[in-house]
């Protein structure tokens, strides 16, 4: 969950980051001249009688309420669509780890499962660092070792280094062909 420090309202209405208005700024700028434009001149346009009818505002101004309403909806489908599938991700991880931890037994087993479980659980955090655009340094040197962190350190997308530190090792495939083959896993698992 992203949590944001307590702040005033004054601070929250000033904050930029995530925010539109940087983008917004130099098209107001450019909207607030013009207006000072037509207002200083609005005497000399008087002159020509130049009047302009409330009726297009109206229209603009409905047009403009629905291509909001739209755009405001599909933003909220996207990050739903995202929520969920964060949370798909999410499931998917612990019971992919429960079942690597539950269901295999023996002593000789338990390095490679804690391995197997820090290589998923930095998977995940290396994608919420990734879609966060954070620093994953801390995470990334508490769960993966030495030399799987080395691969990592240089790389701009982090989750498909750690996919693919899972895939060149042949981890889980060799790991669940050798507990087939000692019986400690049967074909239905």
């Amino acid at each position: 969950m992203i949590t944001k420090k307590k702040t005033t309202w004054c601070g929250m209405l000033f904050e930029l980051k995530g925010c539109v208005l940087p983008q917004l700024l130099p098209r107001l700028f450019i909207l607030f001249l013009y207006t000072i434009v037509i207002v200083y001149f609005r005497d000399s346009l008087l002159k020509y009688h130049l009047f302009i009818n409330s009726a297009i505002f109206t229209l603009f101004g409905i047009a403009l309420a629905i291509f909001l309403g739209f755009r405001n909806t599909v933003s909220y489908d996207r990050f739903w669509e995202g929520r969920k599938l964060w949370g798909a991700l999410l499931n998917d991880t612990r019971s992919l780890a429960r079942q690597a931890h539950k269901q295999v037994d023996g002593e000789d087993y338990h390095k490679q499962r804690t391995h197997f479980i820090q290589m998923l659980t930095a998977l995940v955090y290396a994608l919420k660092h990734q879609l966060r655009e954070t620093n994953p340094d801390t995470d990334m040197n508490r769960l993966l070792s030495k030399s799987d962190n080395q691969k990592t350190q240089t790389t701009v997308f982090k989750p498909i280094i750690i996919i693919i530190i899972i895939i060149i090792l042949k981890e889980l495939g060799l790991w669940v062909n050798k507990l087939k083959r000692d019986g400690k896993l049967d074909s239905n698992t």
